[in-house]
């Protein structure tokens, strides 16, 4: 894994540069398509496309907001990603290649879309709608056609979903990372969770567990 990070990292350095002609620095967020080809991430605050084998990075965005957190539908052909371009982060979606995106939701808090459904009709999405608190997102889901997003949990975690779209793996507890030696019923665990289920716990010890990819 830390040898396709490295790899991802130095192509997407490679082609914002070429983009540029400078240095680039502060390539953020990678979001790689289902079959590998075409890796999308954030640099200055906009989104960017560029083959994963190599070549010229093509802009997608262009905003005064900050837009980040891409994440790919399962068929490729569209993207869901977060910007503050009314203040707070709300999720929208837009087509891969580029075009007008189209805002999905509108919280005054913080949402950030962490996968799409199997079938691509849905967004999963972390908010912290309930409690405007760090270490408190809860997931959501929101229909790519619009619509009102739905709570699908009681529990609160950051998640990333695994390959198949349905599972996702939670970082789960709200003490602050800077807390050292803390032991209590806030220490972070990871946790297992599949839509409609009760979340599994995976980790049981004296750290603080976090960063689940």
């Amino acid at each position: 894994m830390s040898c396709i990070r490295v790899l991802i990292a130095s192509a997407i350095l490679t082609a914002a540069a070429a983009a540029f002609a400078t240095e680039a620095m502060f390539c953020r967020y990678p979001a790689v398509n289902n079959d590998g080809s075409v890796i999308v991430f954030s640099y200055q605050g906009d989104l960017w496309r560029v083959p994963a084998a190599g070549g010229n990075a093509s802009r997608l965005t262009a905003h005064e907001a900050y837009d980040g957190w891409p994440v790919f539908a399962p068929d490729g052909a569209s993207l869901a990603f977060a910007s503050n371009r009314y203040g707070d982060y709300d999720v929208y979606v837009m087509p891969a290649t580029g075009g007008p995106p189209t805002r999905l939701t509108h919280a005054e808090t913080t949402d950030r879309p962490c996968a799409f459904a199997p079938d691509g009709d849905e967004i999963y999405f972390s908010s912290r709608r309930l409690f405007d608190f760090p270490m408190s997102p809860q997931i959501q889901v929101v229909p790519v056609a619009g619509g009102t997003p739905l709570r699908l949990a009681d529990f609160f975690g950051d998640e990333t979903a695994t390959a198949d779209g349905r599972t996702f793996v939670i970082a789960a507890g709200r003490v602050a990372p800077g807390r050292q030696r803390y032991r209590g019923s806030y220490q972070r665990e990871l946790y297992r969770w599949t839509r409609g289920g009760d979340p599994v716990r995976l980790t049981e010890n004296r750290g603080y567990d976090n960063w689940d990819k």
